[in-house]
């Protein structure tokens, strides 16, 4: 940031200076995103130092940056059903985790997200027909509420980036001098915040809990309670480790499910599915 001969300036000095210090700036690796009134003056003033030049955008730590053109085209390349699909199946939502708490989503960008969830990646998984909305409800809590921590990205799309914001604004407002405050006082703030978020997504599971409770008939409610006790979902969140006994088969692991939420196990789906 500033202006583009003191970049230059900048670039020069460090790349003169860095090496004595361990550092090698990589002119490939770095790129200078400008205006586009000004992208003729950036190219003409970094010729020859092989720093790549934009006037669109960059994704710094795989968060986009740059005009709102690009930063849409990449959320929506985020949201493809194919990639919801990979993130789930090989365990990488934590990047989903970042991308929602360091961008800010409208919910018709996240929805293509759910919708694969909802009608291709639960049904996959279970061997069975879509779910109803009270059992999508109950998927989506935590294993240790009785579900299968399969969120809706629409809602945690938004608890993410408030609970982001709010951590880090007492951060924010003492980098931009609001706030005089020593940095032990930022960090009191910033685990209070913590906590506060914390208890508000807790909320939000009980609140789910209670729908659960009010609308499930009793036997199901039984098992809603049975998979919510202590111990009780180990057996998700155990890593399926052949050496230990801890992995199962598809027909093993889809039964579990069935007498976790008392379903009944579809045979023929299962059967030609193993063929």
């Amino acid at each position: 940031m500033g202006s583009l001969r003191g970049l230059r300036q900048w670039w020069g000095r460090i790349k003169e200076l860095g090496v004595y210090y361990g550092y090698w700036p990589n002119a490939i690796k770095s790129t200078l995103l400008v205006k586009k009134d000004h992208l003729e003056e950036a190219r003409e003033l970094f010729r020859g130092t092989d720093v790549m030049i934009t006037c669109e955008g960059v994704k710094v730590l795989g968060c986009p940056v740059g005009t709102q053109e690009y930063v849409n085209k990449e959320l929506t390349n985020k949201v493809k059903p194919q990639s919801a699909y990979s993130a789930f199946t090989h365990g990488l939502f934590s990047e989903w985790t970042y991308l929602f708490r360091t961008c800010q989503f409208e919910e018709c960008q996240v929805q293509p997200l759910n919708d694969c969830l909802f009608n291709v990646f639960i049904p996959s998984l279970l061997g069975r027909d879509a779910v109803s909305e009270l059992e999508r409800d109950w998927l989506s809590l935590p294993t240790r509420y009785g579900g299968l921590g399969l969120v809706n990205p629409c809602w945690f799309a938004r608890c993410q980036r408030s609970s982001s914001v709010a951590i880090t604004q007492p951060l924010v407002d003492m980098l931009l001098g609001n706030d005089n405050g020593s940095v032990t006082d930022v960090e009191v703030e910033m685990d209070k915040a913590k906590k506060k978020c914390k208890l508000e997504k807790e909320e939000v599971y009980r609140s789910t809990m209670s729908t659960l409770r009010s609308e499930l008939p009793a036997d199901r409610l039984r098992l809603l309670d049975v998979s919510s006790e202590q111990g009780a979902s180990s057996w998700l969140t155990a890593l399926p480790l052949k050496e230990y006994g801890f992995d199962m088969s598809k027909l093993e692991f889809r039964d579990a499910l069935c007498l976790r939420y008392g379903w009944t196990n579809p045979l023929s789906t299962i059967q030609s599915s193993t063929r």
